[in-house]
């Protein structure tokens, strides 16, 4: 294992995603740059996201103290979610902080340290909708594409359809249009997304 995953898993505990043994650059490489790169999302509120021009978040505050506890300097890559996986394995940043949560698929590709929040899934919809798994029965879902929403949407039986967008914005703006029946995401993105709107 990397030096890299064995010092952030130490320094705090966060479910950082980090490259495996043969895709991130080494910790020397890493001290002597004095640049550690990271990746996000940028979508993913309160975790990632741009307040107007800016970068912030829970998770991008979270990384932004890794880096100075560690002496380095931050240099950020904002990157689709579905595509942080690909883009790690060809060494575009040392790792990624983007709400990942565990596998057994992802952890065959990359080591994760410990979880930084615990959460779970919400349903939004309109007033009246559909807001329990039961009531989902017939009506169409959007979630985000490659998360464990859009995998756990799968595994319900009854739904009509699952639409998968580019990220959390798209699949909301798509239940505000009346595209889809209801939106599954995370509870906490959920709730700062229907209080931001």
């Amino acid at each position: 294992m990397r030096f890299l995953a064995r010092l952030l898993s130490v320094v705090v505990p966060l479910s950082l995603m980090i490259g495996g043994p043969s895709q991130a650059r080494e910790w020397e490489a890493i001290k002597t740059s004095g640049t550690i790169v990271a990746a996000t999302e940028g979508g993913f509120q309160p975790f990632n996201y741009y307040d107007g021009p800016k970068l912030t978040g829970f998770e991008v505050e979270l990384a932004e103290a890794i880096a100075k506890k560690l002496g380095l300097k931050l240099e950020w890559r904002v990157v689709p979610f579905d595509a942080q996986l690909a883009a790690l394995k060809q060494d575009r940043f040392d790792f990624a902080i983007a709400s990942h949560g565990y596998t057994e698929e992802r952890a065959k590709s990359v080591d994760f340290a410990h979880p930084h929040y615990c959460t779970g899934g919400q349903i939004a919809a309109y007033k009246d909708g559909p807001l329990t798994v039961s009531a989902l029965t017939g009506k169409t879902v959007g979630v985000q594409l490659a998360t464990t929403y859009a995998d756990a949407a799968k595994k319900l039986k009854g739904l009509k359809n699952i639409k998968t967008y580019k990220g959390d914005p798209e699949a909301f703006s798509a239940l505000r249009a009346k595209k889809v029946d209801a939106w599954i995401s995370d509870k906490f993105t959920v709730k700062a997304t229907l209080d931001k709107n």
